[in-house]
């Protein structure tokens, strides 16, 4: 199990090198490659995905509940760190706890195991975590030099959101993607995964410097990679046991979202604001690194579970 889905992981991974090959050799633009995918390829694959999703009104609960816990386990990494460090470090960390890297890295890595319909899923749960990456997130590691308020303005320039909602309201009116419209949203899958994964290196590619000190790595990557693992899997078996809102599909999404690396807008919400940048970097290209042993020590243990 472990072996079949590390080798599904490997082609991905060497996406990721590639685009730090193009970044550093051949001076591609990080910043044109991400307009394409925010504002092109992303909002085209989320609508295409919500009309293709077999609804259920309790999806809607899915953002709802991960936005909760993304401030939930905020607030708590900052109060834990607060007591640790007074350095800004505090900040940095309790700002990288809000979400993982779900779209760059999450949707091509959910495009390889599951169906678009369960991936569109994925995108509709990820939208709860990303308020928080726009509102509190910012905040905390803008020290709050922005006020919440401006920093959701920018999360309402997102139209992958506005994207996502309209394919819902389709998908609720019976609307059905024609075949040609089906065709080129399967191409927009498969560009969103080459062109997502070849981001991540490309945003690798321009950094200046890594700092690594091991307290702070550890404390990124416990966070990352222990604390959401076990707060996602809390919530489900309650579900499963208890509450029966959600299918064993919603529980292996949202136990594979807990384990996504740490998001990149981190290391560029830190350098905007002279936050420990290198240490940023170096925690983001960790965490991403991890996921080699993470997500398929994830894969087996839903399949061990039986969930």
């Amino acid at each position: 199990m472990i072996e079949s889905v590390i080798v599904q992981l490997i082609p991905l991974y060497i996406l990721i090198a590639l685009g730090y090959v193009a970044g550093r050799w051949l001076q591609v633009r990080v910043e044109s490659i991400a307009k394409i995918l925010i504002y092109i390829i992303a909002p085209a694959v989320f609508l295409g995905a919500m009309i293709r999703v077999d609804f259920n009104p309790a999806y809607l609960a899915l953002p709802l509940i991960l936005m909760m816990l993304s401030y939930m386990l905020t607030g708590i990494v900052y109060k834990l760190t607060s007591l640790m460090s007074s350095d800004g470090m505090e900040y940095l960390i309790s700002g990288a706890t809000v979400n993982g890297n779900a779209i760059y890295f999450g949707l091509p890595v959910m495009l390889t195991f599951f169906e678009p319909e369960i991936v569109a899923l994925f995108l509709l749960m990820n939208l709860g975590p990303a308020i928080n990456n726009f509102s509190l997130g910012y905040y905390l590691v803008a020290r709050g030099r922005y006020t919440v308020r401006e920093s959701l303005l920018k999360l309402a320039k997102m139209p992958v959101i506005y994207a996502a909602f309209l394919g819902l309201s389709l998908n609720v009116l019976g609307f059905e993607l024609p075949a040609i419209a089906e065709k080129y949203w399967q191409n927009a899958s498969g560009a969103m995964v080459i062109l997502g994964m070849m981001m991540i290196g490309l945003g690798l590619s321009k950094l200046e410097a890594l700092e690594l000190k091991l307290s702070h790595m550890a404390a990124f990557l416990l966070m990352r990679f222990a604390l959401w693992p076990l707060s996602v899997f809390a919530l489900v078996m309650i579900d499963k046991n208890i509450t029966h809102l959600f299918s064993s599909d919603i529980y292996q999404i949202a136990m594979i979202f807990s384990v996504m690396p740490i998001y990149g807008n981190l290391v560029a919400y830190a350098a905007e604001h002279n936050l420990y940048p290198e240490r940023a970097a170096a925690a983001v290209l960790a965490s991403t690194v991890f996921t080699l042993v993470s997500i398929p020590l994830m894969f087996w243990l839903i399949a061990f579970l039986g969930i």
